[in-house]
C-alpha cells in the first residue's frame, strides 16, 4: 500500500471518493450515513491502496482532525510508527487471501502528535472491479492501560507466585482439575506444567478418597496428609487450603509444604523418647528375672528392638577358660589372629537376631584377638564402624556384606574394678547414630552390673553350697569311714581264713581251691571298694610325690586306649613346658582312668577324648569367682569328650557319693566321687563344663610346685618271712581278726597273748614277769582309752616295747585325726597273713639293731 497519490487535507471527501465512497458522499446510502455518524466510534472506508475514502465525524474527537483533513490521506498516517508495517502486512496479507474481516490493535497518532491505542474491526470491500477496506476505530487506551495494571499486577502475583517455597497448586473448586502451579510444586512433584494443567488434584494426593472429602469439606488445614510424586514415592505434607470466588468462578489455592524431614525430627524425638523409656523398662524387667542367662537374653532382644538393630551378641569370660576345639581360632598359630591369652576365652552367652549361631562358628571367641576379643582385652570401652564391609578389623567382612550388615558396635563389659567380663555387640543394617551409641553404652554398663551381680550372687551360693557339700561329705565320709573301718576288719578276717585254707588244701581237691579262690577275689574286690569309699571320704592313705602330670598321661596312654575301644579316639595335648606338681601317682593313674570310663560310657556312638595340661597362673579375678580354688601358679588338666553331655540340673550332684546318670547295675556312684576326694585331699580343685549334645568338660587344678621328679618305686615284698619266738601282746576288738592274727603269729612260733579291749591288755601286761617284745594294737578300741594311749601306758613301764598299730583307717586320717604320731610303725587292713609277718618281722628286727647299735 502506497501513500504517493493520497490528496492534501483540503481535498473534499466527496470529490475523492470513488463508487462506493461516492454512494456515501452523495447521500446514496443515508442509512448508512446516519449509523455513522451517530455512533462514537469511527467508522472508515478506504479504497484498495489504503486512502481514506471516507471517516466518520467521530475522527474529531478520537483523532483530533476534522474529517476533511483525513479523508484522501493513507491510513498510514495515522498509525503510530511502529505499527506501521504490521498494519500494511495485514491488509496486504487480507487482499491476497480475500479475507474479509480484518481485526487489529493498533496504535495511532492523534493531531497533537499523542499516541493512543484503537482496536480496527474491519472488512474487505468489491464493487464492479473496485476493493478496498471499511470499519470501524475504537479507542481502547483506556482499557489498554487497565490491562497493563492488570497484567504488570499479575506478573507481580506471579512473581510472589513463583517465589513461594511452598508448592501452590491452584484448582478449579468444581471439577477439581489444577489450573495453575508454581515452580516449587514442579519441583516437589517432578510433574511439569504441561502434565500438571492435565490433571486432578486427586492425582497427586497418596489418599484419595480423604483428599475428596477434604475438598468437599473446605478444609482450611490440614496438618498431614500423603501425597505421591511422579516416581510414585509417598510423603508427608501440610495442606493450608484457601477459596475464592474469582468473577463466578469457585477455585481453591492450596499451599503445600513437604514435612518429610519435619517428621523425621518428630520420628526421631519419639524414637528417642521410646528409646530411654525401654531402656528404663529394661532395667526394670531385669531385676524380675532370676537366672543370669534370662536376663543376658532379655539384654540382648533389648538391644535389638530399641536401635532396631539386625542382631545382638554376648560374649561372656570365663575365668580359666581355655580355648581348644570349638573356639574360632583354635587352628590358628600365628599371626594377628593367634591367641595370646590360651587360658582366656570367650563364650557366646546370649544371642537375639536375624543370624542363628547354632553352628558354634562365633560361639566360642579368642579373648585379645578377632575384633570381638580385641575389645574385651584393650583398653577402649566401645568400637563404632559404620562402614563394616571394608572395616579392616572384621574378621569376615563377607559375612557381613552377604548379610547386608553395615555397622557394628562393640562395647567392653568390666566390673567395678575395670576387670573385663565380656563383650556386648550390636550388627545393624543401618548406620548407628551417636544418639544410638550413647544408648548402647548405657545398655552395656547396666549389662556389666548385671554380669557383675550374678558373679557376686554365683560366688556367695557356691560358698554356701560348697559348705552344705562339704559338710554333707564330711557325714558321709564319717559314715562311710566308720563303715569302711569296720568292713576292713571282717576283710582282714575273711582274706586271711582264706589265704589259711588255701595253703592246707591238698592240690586234688581242685573244686574246694576254686571255691577259696573265689572268696578271695571277692575279698580282695571288696577291699577295693573300701579304698574307694575312703577315697571320696579323703581317708586313704596318699604317698605324694613331685611328679609331672605329662608323664601319668602318656604312662596310662595305653591303657586308656584299651579302655576306650577301637571306635573311640583318644588326643593328647601336653604342654612340653608343664610343670610339677605334688601327688600321689597311683592315686591320679586312678583319676584319669574313672574319667576316661565316664567318657566312655557318655560316648555312645564313639568320639574322642582328649586330655590337655598347661600352665596357668590364677589371677585374683578367677578366684572371685571361683572361691574353693586358691590363687597362685597351678598346673591344669583338662579331661573332655565328645560325649551326650550332663543336664545343668545335675551338675551340681555329680561328685556326690553313690550319685550316677547310669542305668542300674551300671555304676557305683564312686567313680567321680573317687576322683572329687583323691584332687580335694591333694590340696587341688576339681570342676565340670557340660552341656546336653555338646560333651563333657573337666578340670583338674593342682598347685605347681618347683622341685626335682622323684623317681618313685613301689616295694616289693622279697622272700618267705622269718619266724620268730618273741612275745607279742595283740588287742584287736573284732574276735574273728583275732582269732586269725593269733593264729597266723602263733603258727610263725611267736607267743601271741591277745586280749579284746585296752582294759584286758593292761591287765596282761601288769605282770612284771612276763616279757613282752611288741605290742600290736588296732587303733580305735572300745572304752574311752585308745590304741595310742594304751601304747604311751606300757611303753612307760616297758621302755624296750614295740609297738605296730593296725587299722581300718589309713594311715593318714589316722594321724590327721590326731590318734597317731606321723612316723610310726602302721599296717593297714585288710592285710595278708604275709603281709602282717613280714611287717612284724621288720618291727622287731628294727628294735634288735636299735638296742644293738
Amino acid at each position: 500500500m502506497s501513500t504517493q497519490d493520497s490528496v492534501g487535507p483540503e481535498a473534499d471527501n466527496r470529490l475523492v471518493a470513488p463508487s462506493m465512497g461516492e454512494a456515501v458522499a452523495s447521500d446514496g446510502d443515508w442509512r448508512f450515513r446516519a449509523i455513522a455518524e451517530q455512533t462514537t466510534d469511527t467508522v472508515y472506508i478506504t479504497d484498495s491502496a489504503g486512502v481514506i475514502v471516507y471517516i466518520s465525524p467521530a475522527a474529531k474527537e478520537t483523532f483530533g482532525f476534522e474529517t476533511r483533513e483525513m479523508v484522501g490521506r493513507h491510513f498510514a498516517e495515522f498509525l503510530a510508527e511502529d505499527y506501521v508495517d504490521g498494519a500494511v502486512a495485514a491488509f496486504t496479507q487480507a487482499f491476497e487471501r480475500d479475507r474479509t474481516t480484518q481485526n487489529l490493535e493498533l496504535g495511532m497518532k492523534r493531531r497533537d502528535g499523542s499516541i493512543f491505542f484503537g482496536e480496527l474491526t474491519g472488512i474487505l470491500w468489491k464493487e464492479g472491479t473496485s476493493t478496498g477496506t471499511a470499519g470501524v476505530i475504537r479507542d481502547v487506551t483506556q482499557r489498554k492501560k487497565v490491562e497493563q495494571a492488570l497484567r504488570e499486577s499479575e506478573e507481580r502475583y506471579r512473581q510472589l507466585f513463583e517465589l513461594e517455597s511452598n508448592a501452590i497448586v491452584v484448582a478449579d473448586g468444581e471439577s477439581g482439575r489444577i489450573l495453575e502451579v508454581n515452580s516449587a510444586a514442579i519441583a516437589l512433584y517432578g510433574y511439569s506444567r504441561a502434565e500438571f494443567l492435565s490433571m486432578h488434584h486427586v492425582d497427586i494426593s497418596a489418599e484419595p478418597e480423604k483428599s475428596l472429602q477434604g475438598a468437599a469439606a473446605r478444609l482450611p488445614h490440614v496438618p498431614l496428609r500423603w501425597h505421591r510424586r511422579k516416581d510414585g514415592a509417598v510423603f508427608p505434607v501440610d495442606l493450608t487450603t484457601r477459596h475464592f470466588d474469582l468473577g463466578g468462578r469457585y477455585v481453591a489455592v492450596a499451599a503445600v509444604r513437604d514435612i518429610t524431614e519435619r517428621r523425621e525430627a518428630e520420628e526421631r524425638l519419639l524414637s528417642s523418647q521410646k528409646r530411654l523409656r525401654d531402656f528404663n523398662a529394661l532395667q526394670g524387667r531385669l531385676l524380675k528375672h532370676a537366672s543370669l542367662e534370662e536376663k543376658l537374653g532379655l539384654v540382648t532382644r533389648a538391644t535389638v528392638e530399641i536401635v532396631e538393630g539386625h542382631s545382638a551378641r554376648i560374649w561372656m569370660i570365663k575365668p580359666g577358660d581355655r580355648c581348644g576345639d570349638g573356639c574360632v581360632h583354635a587352628l590358628v598359630s600365628e599371626g594377628p589372629n593367634a591367641c595370646r591369652f590360651r587360658h582366656r576365652c570367650l563364650h557366646l552367652a546370649a544371642s537375639f537376631g536375624s543370624d542363628d549361631l547354632s553352628d558354634e562358628t562365633y560361639a566360642r571367641m579368642p579373648f585379645g584377638s578377632y575384633l570381638v576379643g580385641a575389645i574385651a582385652a584393650e583398653n577402649a570401652e566401645s568400637y563404632l564402624s559404620n562402614d563394616l564391609t571394608s572395616d579392616p578389623r572384621l574378621h569376615s567382612r563377607e559375612w557381613a556384606r552377604e548379610r547386608g550388615l553395615v555397622s557394628f558396635a562393640g562395647y567392653r563389659l568390666t566390673d567395678t574394678d575395670y576387670v573385663p567380663l565380656g563383650v556386648l555387640a550390636l550388627f545393624s543394617k543401618r548406620p548407628i547414630t551417636p544418639e544410638e551409641d550413647l544408648i548402647l553404652h548405657g545398655i552395656a554398663e547396666v549389662t556389666s552390673h548385671v554380669i557383675e551381680a550374678a558373679r557376686v550372687e554365683q560366688a556367695l551360693w557356691e560358698r554356701d553350697d560348697q559348705l552344705r557339700q562339704s559338710q554333707k561329705m564330711e557325714a558321709i565320709g564319717q559314715l562311710a569311714g566308720g563303715i569302711a573301718h569296720d568292713f576292713n576288719n571282717l576283710l582282714a578276717a575273711i582274706m586271711g581264713y582264706s589265704e589259711l585254707l588255701l595253703a592246707r588244701q591238698d592240690h586234688s581237691d581242685s573244686l574246694a581251691i576254686q571255691d577259696l579262690g573265689e572268696i578271695k577275689n571277692a575279698a580282695d574286690r571288696a577291699s577295693t571298694l573300701t579304698k574307694q569309699i575312703l577315697a571320696f571320704s579323703r581317708r586313704q592313705a596318699l604317698r605324694p610325690t613331685v611328679v609331672s602330670l605329662n608323664e601319668v598321661c602318656t604312662g596310662m596312654e595305653p591303657l586308656l586306649r584299651r579302655t576306650l575301644g577301637e571306635d573311640m579316639d583318644l588326643v593328647l595335648d601336653l604342654d612340653p613346658e608343664l610343670g610339677c606338681v605334688e601327688a600321689d601317682v597311683h592315686q591320679f593313674e586312678q583319676v584319669l582312668m574313672n574319667l576316661a570310663v565316664n567318657a566312655r560310657d557318655a560316648m555312645i556312638s564313639g568320639g574322642t577324648l582328649t586330655l590337655e595340661t598347661a600352665n596357668v597362673t590364677l589371677d585374683d579375678e578367677f578366684c572371685r569367682t571361683n572361691p574353693h580354688i586358691s590363687c597362685g601358679d597351678h598346673v591344669m588338666m583338662t579331661v573332655s569328650d565328645t560325649g551326650v553331655g550332663i543336664e545343668s540340673g545335675l551338675l551340681t550332684r555329680i561328685f556326690e557319693p553313690f550319685f550316677t546318670t547310669k542305668a542300674p547295675g551300671m555304676g557305683t556312684g564312686l567313680g567321680l566321687a573317687t576322683v572329687y576326694g583323691t584332687v580335694t585331699q591333694s590340696n587341688g580343685s576339681i570342676s565340670v563344663s557340660s552341656e546336653p549334645g555338646r560333651g563333657t568338660t573337666f578340670r583338674i587344678y593342682l598347685p605347681r610346685v618347683v622341685a626335682r621328679v622323684a623317681d618313685v618305686r613301689p616295694m616289693a615284698i622279697q622272700g618267705t618271712p622269718n619266724a620268730g619266738d618273741e612275745t607279742i601282746l595283740l588287742v584287736e576288738d573284732e574276735k574273728a581278726l583275732r582269732s586269725l592274727i593269733t593264729r597266723v603269729l602263733g603258727g610263725l612260733g611267736y607267743d601271741v597273748m591277745a586280749g579284746g579291749t585296752a582294759a584286758e591288755a593292761a591287765k596282761i601286761a601288769a605282770d612284771a614277769d612276763r616279757r613282752i617284745d611288741l605290742l600290736l594294737t588296732d587303733v580305735v578300741l572300745p572304752g574311752s582309752v585308745q590304741g595310742s594311749d594304751l601304747a604311751r601306758q606300757l611303753v612307760d613301764l616297758r621302755p624296750d616295747l614295740r609297738v605296730l598299730y593296725i587299722s581300718g583307717y589309713p594311715r593318714d586320717s589316722i594321724v590327721h585325726a590326731g590318734r597317731l604320731d606321723a612316723g610310726v610303725d602302721f599296717l593297714e587292713k585288710p592285710f595278708t597273713p604275709e603281709a602282717l609277718a613280714v611287717e612284724v618281722r621288720a618291727v622287731l628286727d628294727r628294735s634288735r639293731s636299735d638296742r644293738n647299735s
